[in-house]
Order: C-alpha cells, then structure tokens, then sequence
C-alpha cells in the first residue's frame, strides 16, 4: 500500500480532514485536521496489554505504562513531560487493557509539536531510572486498593478469577507489590519493552487544527527513531479458552460497595473478532437492549422487576468474545430474580429458534449508516484514544485503511 493515503472513504457532511500515514519504520498514524479545536491531540497504542503479563510479575505492562512517564535520554527528568503539558493547558493519561497500552494527551496547540516529541521519547529511548522504580511500584499498588472499592473493577477481577485456572486470562492483569516488589523487575521491564514494543505494531491518531500535510511532516520527523522490530500481530489462538463448558452456568451473588441492585449475565463465547466489518455483535446488542413494546425491558419493567438495562459485546481480540447484559433491579426483581433470569433466557431462545433476521439487520445497518452521514463530532483526546485502538486493530488485521472511517461507523452486509 502507498506510504499516504489521504483519499479515505468519509462522508460529505463530516467536517474533519483525515490522512493516514505509513512511516518508513511500520508505524501507522492517522492524521486528523479539527480546523476550529482550540486545542490539539495525540493518543499512541502500543498493540500489547497485560495478557502478555510473564507469569512471574503479574501487572508488568502496567506497570511499563507508569515508567514511561518517568523519563527518557532526552528528556531526563521525570516530571518534564508532565509539569510541560499542564504549564500549557493540557492534561494526559494512560491505560492497560488486556490487549493494548494507550497513552494520550492534549494541550495547546501552540505547544504541540513540543509535547509529542517528548511523548514519543517513551518508545524511542525511556531510561527506565532505578530511582523511579519503587516509586511506581507503590503508585500501581496503590491503583490496585483503589479498585478494591471499585465496583465495576471487582466485577471484572471476579469474572478472571473464575476463568480456568491456568489460562493467561486468569492473571492479575492490574499489579501490586505482591506481584512486583520481586528481585529481576527492572530487567523483565526492559526485556518487555523491547520484545513487544515496535513501531510496525503501533498506532497513531493525532487531532489539530494544522495543515494535514504540516501535521504528517512533523509526525514523521518526530516518530520516525522508534524502532521496528517486525514484530507478527500478536494473537492469543494458541492460548487456553479461558471459559470450557464446565466453567459456565454460575451463579454468583457480590455484595457490592456501592448501594445497588444489579443483575449481570455474561455470555462468553469464542471470539469474533474475525468478523470486525460485520460487527455481529451489534445484532443481539441491538435486541437485547431494546426498549420497545415486547422487549425484555418493557417485559421487565411492566412486571415492576427492572428500571434499566444495557446490553453490549467486546472482543478481546482472537482471544474471547463476552456479551453482557446488565439489569438494575427494583427491590421487587432483586427478591424474584430468577424471574429477571427466565425472561432473558426466554428471550435469548426465541432468537435461537428464530434465527437471524434480515430486517432486524437493516435497522441496525441503517441506524450506523445515519451516524456515518451525520456524524457527531467527540472532543479531539477521546477521539484520538478511541480511533488509536481501532486503528491497531485494523493494521494487525491488515484491513483496507482507505475504508478506515467507514469500516468504524458502519456494518457490512448480512
């Protein structure tokens, strides 16, 4: 494919320019032109997360994510980066996800191009300072008590914890100093790093008000020391199924930290992730969280057992698939909810027996479609943190970047 491509399919009623971009060392970088942002953006994914954890530190590529932040060849002290981006309006953040790290920011844009040159110094020559590593080992461990009292966060531990013992998904994907606080840290840091971080895996969004050909220039300059290593996609194929037969069909009752009355169902099937133009998924996300005459919330909520309820599909790349469907019950569905149950059961077997319904599929086409046409424009740091990840999937998928824009807001056929 040509190193640019800046005729990529969008729609005629969308504001912003787009321009992808191909650096010589494999690095993919979607460039974005907001001519009226007051301020500019950049997020960088890194196509590695915790489940590439070594077993003997659970919590590694978190705890890389936090020692970026600490430094580099030339930009040695550790608040540099982060004193510079505050001075000047901004702010930035990272996460670690089960398949990838994304680091961001913004600020002015009169700072920019400043800032990413100190941003991309974490994967072109961090100095990974001893000094700095008890300090972030205390900062993950205290993330770690923090999630203690974290409901959404102790679903999610609860839900590895009941994977098969053994499987990569079972880990402690977060950190704390029972998992890091252990001789031979700073030399599996520095082997992570350099194993899996590689310009041809990466990806790159910026957001700016500037030229689109003055934004690549400067992309190119800034990012082009990063290191290819060729790395292969990554792809977890070989890996256990962390959810055999045997481990499904639970009940599970949590008493929560906060005062709620909440029914989860996790289906968790195999992956999907083949199917990213189609988006599947949104099929049965679409039904199970509809709210018309005859759905399961106007069931529920006619027998007084529910006030909401949202369904929705993740993909955790080749590696699982897992739908969930949460209900906020009333006092009376959190006394019957079995109830809650056999109605979402009923429901899901009628769509067994029923099968895939072309109209069904039209309206959840249509509605993409309209959102593609008519797109509603989302702050420049939250597009590039959501845009940086789709992109990395894209690449490892080696998708027709052209259709970038169209492929994220739309579905494809039946």
């Amino acid at each position: 494919m040509p190193s640019t491509l800046s005729n990529l399919k969008v729609s005629p009623h969308d504001t912003l320019d787009y321009r992808i971009t191909v650096l010589d060392n494999g690095l993919t970088a979607l460039i974005i032109r907001d001519k009226v942002a007051l301020k500019s953006a950049a997020a960088l994914v890194a196509h590695v997360g915790s489940l590439k954890d070594p077993q003997e530190f659970h919590g590694l590529a978190h705890f890389l994510e936090h020692m970026l932040f600490m430094g580099s060849e030339k930009y040695p002290d550790q608040a540099e980066y982060t004193k510079f981006i505050g001075a000047n309006g901004g702010w930035t953040n990272a996460y670690t996800s089960l398949s990838i790290t994304n680091y961001h920011f913004e600020c002015s844009k009169e700072s920019f191009y400043e800032a990413l040159d100190m941003f991309a110094q974490f994967y072109i020559a961090p100095l990974f300072k001893d000094e700095c590593v008890n300090k972030e080992k205390n900062a993950v461990d205290s993330e770690a008590q923090l999630n203690l009292n974290n409901d959404g966060w102790r679903k999610f531990q609860l839900k590895k914890s009941l994977s098969l013992e053994g499987s990569i998904y079972s880990q402690f994907s977060i950190g704390n100093l029972e998992t890091l606080d252990k001789e031979g840290l700073v030399d599996a840091l520095k082997d992570f790093h350099k194993k899996f971080y590689s310009a041809n895996t990466m990806s790159l969004v910026v957001c700016t008000p500037d030229p689109l050909e003055l934004a690549e220039e400067k992309v190119k300059e800034i990012f082009a020391p990063i290191e290819n290593k060729n790395l292969e996609p990554q792809s977890f194929k070989n890996e256990i199924f962390p959810y055999p037969k045997e481990k499904n069909g639970k009940l599970i009752k949590v008493v929560p930290v906060k005062e709620i009355d909440e029914l989860l169902l996790t289906f968790t099937i195999p992956p999907q992730y083949q199917h990213q133009k189609h988006k599947t998924l949104n099929y049965f996300g679409h039904l199970y969280g509809h709210e018309s005459e005859g759905s399961i919330l106007n069931v529920l909520f006619e027998e007084g057992l529910a006030t909401e309820l949202s369904a929705g599909a993740h993909d955790t790349e080749d590696y699982l698939t897992e739908m969930d469907i949460t209900v906020s019950l009333t006092k009376k569905g959190l006394a019957e909810y079995e109830k809650v149950v056999s109605v979402i059961g009923a429901y899901t077997n009628m769509l067994l027996e029923q099968g895939p319904q072309e109209w069904v599929w039209n309206e959840v086409k249509d509605v993409s479609n309209l959102a593609f046409e008519y797109p509603e424009k989302s702050a420049g740091a939250s597009m590039c943190v959501s845009y940086a990840a789709k992109l990395a999937q894209s690449v490892a998928h080696k998708s027709d970047l052209t259709n970038f824009i169209f492929d994220l807001k739309t579905v494809g056929d039946f």
